[in-house]
C-alpha cells in the first residue's frame, strides 16, 4: 500500500508507523543516505555536512511537491458499508489495503490524549533540550513550492507515546475493546506485537510527504497500521492519502519506488482520509505503506 500525508496549514495529531525503509526510499531518489540514521530516520546532527542535508531534504520535498501535481483529484475515504460487519471489513482491507471504521474514540477520550501529547510536545521544546522521544519523518522540512527555500524547520514529526501514560494506556483499551480491536485480532493473531506507537504532528506550513511504503513488498503480511483521529481532520490539515489497491506485488513493481511516478501516478484513484474526531482509518500495510 502507497501513502502519503499531505501538505498541513494547520496542527494535527495521529497515530502513525514508519518501519525501517528510509535508506532505500533515499538511495532509489538518488539522495546520499549517509546522512540519515535507519534506527530513528533523524538526520544526522554534523555541521560539516549541512548542504548536503539540505539538499537532501529539499530534495524529497520538492519531489513531493511534485508527486502532488501528478495525481489525480482525491476523494474522501469512506466507510465501505453502513454498519460495520468484522468478516466483511476484513475482507475489504485484504481486497483494497485500506478500511475505514468509525467511533472507535469517543470524543473526550480523543481529546484528552491530544491535549496530553500537546502539553508533553510543548514543555519538551521549551526546555530546548534534546530527546529521544522525537523522529523526523519523510520530508520534515516545509519548502516554499515557487522559491524552493526553506519555510520554516520541524514542521512535521513523530512524537512516541509512552505506553505507561494513564492517558495512554486508557486509550489503547478503548481501542483493543472496538472494532479496530476485532480486526487486529482477525488479520493479525492474538500474538502480534506492537511495533510502534507515536503521534504524528504537523505544524501549519508543514510539507507533504512522499509517496512511500512503510516496508518492502512481502507477500505475507508483515506489517498493520492504525491512523486514529484526535481532532477533526479536514483537507486543507493534511490528511493521508492512500492509494488503494497498492499492496500488490505487480503494483509494487509498477511505481517502482517512485521511479516510473509519471506514468503511474496519474492513472491510480487516490483517497483522502478526512476523518472526524471520533472515526479512524485502518490501512492493512501487509506491504510498503505509510
Amino acid at each position: 500500500m502507497l501513502t502519503c500525508t499531505n501538505e498541513g496549514n494547520d496542527e494535527t495529531d495521529d497515530i502513525d508507523l514508519d518501519a525501517e525503509s528510509l535508506m532505500k526510499l533515499l538511495a532509489n531518489q538518488g539522495l546520499d543516505t549517509s546522512l540519515v540514521d535507519a534506527s530513528g530516520f533523524e538526520v544526522l546532527d554534523d555541521d560539516d555536512n549541512n548542504d548536503d542535508m539540505d539538499t537532501n531534504v529539499q530534495g524529497l520535498t520538492a519531489r513531493a511537491y511534485e508527486q502532488q501535481h501528478l495525481l489525480p483529484r482525491p476523494r474522501s475515504l469512506e466507510m465501505h458499508t453502513a454498519a460495520y460487519d468484522e468478516e466483511d471489513t476484513t475482507q475489504t482491507l485484504e481486497d483494497r489495503g485500506v478500511v475505514r471504521l468509525n467511533g472507535v474514540l469517543g470524543s473526550e477520550l480523543a481529546s484528552k490524549l491530544r491535549d496530553s501529547i500537546l502539553s508533553e510536545v510543548l514543555s519538551i521544546e521549551d526546555k530546548n533540550v534534546d530527546d529521544d522521544v522525537f523522529s523526523a519523518v519523510l520530508s520534515p522540512v516545509a519548502i516554499d513550492e515557487e522559491s524552493q527555500k526553506e519555510k520554516n524547520q520541524s514542521t512535521r514529526f513523530d512524537y512516541r507515546l509512552d505506553i505507561r501514560s494513564p492517558v495512554v494506556k486508557e486509550c489503547l483499551r478503548a481501542l483493543a475493546v472496538s472494532s479496530v480491536g476485532d480486526v487486529i485480532d482477525k488479520v493479525a493473531g492474538p500474538d502480534a506485537e506492537l511495533w510502534e506507537l507515536a503521534a504524528l504532528v504537523s505544524r501549519p506550513g508543514s510539507a507533504p510527504q512522499i509517496i512511500h511504503s512503510d516496508t518492502e513488498y512481502s507477500s505475507d503480511p508483515c506489517l498493520y497500521t492504525a491512523f486514529v483521529a484526535l481532532q477533526d481532520i479536514s483537507e486543507d490539515l493534511g490528511p493521508t492519502l492512500f492509494l488503494p489497491y497498492t499492496h500488490s506485488a505487480v503494483e509494487h513493481a509498477k511505481y517502482a519506488e517512485g521511479r516510473n511516478q509519471e506514468k503511474y501516478l496519474p492513472r491510480t484513484n487516490p483517497e483522502i482520509a478526512t476523518l472526524s474526531e471520533i472515526s479512524n482509518t485502518f490501512p492493512n500495510e501487509l506491504s510498503p505503506a505509510a
